[in-house]
């Protein structure tokens, strides 16, 4: 049925080689006429089902890192988190997800965040400061420590979050608008790295470019406090 041509100006040889010669993405909409989420998904297939737990739980206490960012409208925005598990992988999950007709209200954001913040003590609360700096600026005042993760350190934590994916390293308990935003994604490449990009994704991608920077931070290394006599 996805294919009614064949027999007549295509054969089984022609599918076979399309097939071995293309991507999964394309394969699924060219040859197989169903419908995906990106073309230019960056995520390797089946990676991010691979890593779905739905019993993961997190609580306060574990090593734990928040991020934010808002979408280029203005009227969505979320905050995520990355947790250290004692398995040694990284949880993340959506704490919370922000939308407005008009345009977020950044006060009333920022004081959610807050209050997340109260409650688990994140060792960083990270931030784009193209995108959310007088949101970061508000955090900062109360005491929030923050991160910048924009520009060049954007392009690190992008490789940090795929390779974490590609390798098992990451769970999440299957969250609907984490999928989404995962599956919507796009990106931008250079000579030698790539990040997500807001303007050639399916649709909104807020919550994937917060979890890459929760991932990149959570993936460096954890000193030790030693005593030493």
């Amino acid at each position: 049925m996805a294919n009614p041509a064949l027999g007549y100006t295509i054969s089984e040889e022609n599918i076979e080689e399309s097939i071995s010669t293309s991507s999964v993405e394309t394969t699924r909409t060219e040859t197989l006429c169903q419908w995906i989420d990106s073309l230019q998904s960056p995520w390797p297939h089946g990676a991010l089902e691979a890593c779905s737990d739905t019993t993961l739980s997190m609580s306060p206490g574990p090593l734990t890192v928040f991020a934010f960012d808002i979408s280029p409208s203005k009227r969505d925005g979320s905050l995520v988190m990355g947790q250290l598990l004692p398995d040694g992988r990284i949880g993340i999950a959506v704490l919370e997800t922000y939308h407005s007709q008009v345009s977020i209200d950044e006060l009333k954001m920022a004081a959610s965040i807050k209050e997340w913040c109260n409650l688990y003590f994140p060792r960083i609360v990270c931030f784009d400061k193209y995108t959310t700096a007088s949101i970061a600026t508000r955090l900062e005042n109360s005491g929030v420590r923050i991160q910048d993760v924009s520009g060049a350190a954007f392009y690190t934590a992008c490789s940090d979050f795929h390779e974490a994916l590609s390798n098992n390293r990451l769970v999440h308990s299957g969250q609907e608008l984490l999928v989404q935003h995962m599956n919507n994604c796009a990106a931008k490449t250079n000579d030698s790295a790539w990040r997500i990009v807001r303007r050639k994704s399916a649709g909104p991608v807020d919550i994937a470019i917060g979890l890459a920077m929760v991932v990149n931070q959570l993936s460096q290394p954890v000193s030790e406090a030693k005593v030493y006599s």
